[in-house]
């Protein structure tokens, strides 16, 4: 039997991350043209709808984001395929609610007759601060970080939202065997080198999974 590539850790995810984000670069500098010239809110709808559909479906439909692509790397669920759907939107939900918040967060503003007036970015900060959301906006990015922070400690590199979605984010290369004893109804993880039962799909003790 063989297992998979060792879960992806913390800084491999991060470059991830970052690839994403320059995919979205150039929306967020139109975002802030809006804000600041425009002041359409239909134009911050179009800019943001993406960003609620683009890392569930990628996640679902091809079993990572581009950056994920680029850096090797997979999610997965408890079979080792792709996330249901249901699942990577589930997987998504910090960021969603972080999304979710940032757009009832944009009414608010629009609603405002300051914003309005507004033409510099010093007073589009001092707005946003002083947004009736800004706490809200304050304490889902902190659990987005902590959330992020554990993968670094965790032992099988997995987030709160991988546990919530039941998701493993892996290294998508070559497997090394492992060291099942002929006969017998236990064998070694070739990560951690646990002896595990023979019919589990994931290591409970590193987080590998098997095929």
């Amino acid at each position: 039997m063989n297992s998979p590539s060792p879960p992806a850790g913390f800084w491999i995810r991060v470059l991830a991350s970052f690839i994403d984000g320059m995919i979205f670069l150039p929306t967020v500098v139109l975002l802030f043209i809006d804000l600041l010239e425009w002041k359409n809110f239909f134009v911050v709808v179009l800019i943001c709808v993406p960003s609620f559909i683009y890392k569930p479906f990628m996640e679902s439909l091809k079993g990572a984001t581009v950056g994920k692509l680029a850096c090797g790397l997979r999610v997965i669920d408890e079979n080792g395929g792709n996330l249901p759907l249901g699942k990577a939107y589930l997987r998504s939900l910090p960021n969603l609610a972080a999304l979710f918040v940032a757009m009832l967060s944009y009414t608010l503003l629009f609603a405002d007759p300051a914003f309005m007036a507004a033409t510099t970015i010093i007073d589009f900060i001092a707005l946003r601060q002083s947004n009736e959301l800004a706490g809200a906006t304050f304490i889902i990015e902190v659990f987005i970080l902590i959330d992020c922070l554990i993968v670094a400690f965790n032992p099988q590199k997995r987030a709160l939202h991988d546990y919530l979605a039941g998701s493993y984010c892996i290294r998508a290369g070559s497997a090394p065997e492992s060291r099942a004893p002929e006969g017998d109804d236990a064998f070694f993880c070739s990560n951690c080198d646990a002896e595990i039962s023979r019919d589990v799909l994931v290591c409970p003790n590193c987080g590998t999974r098997f095929e």
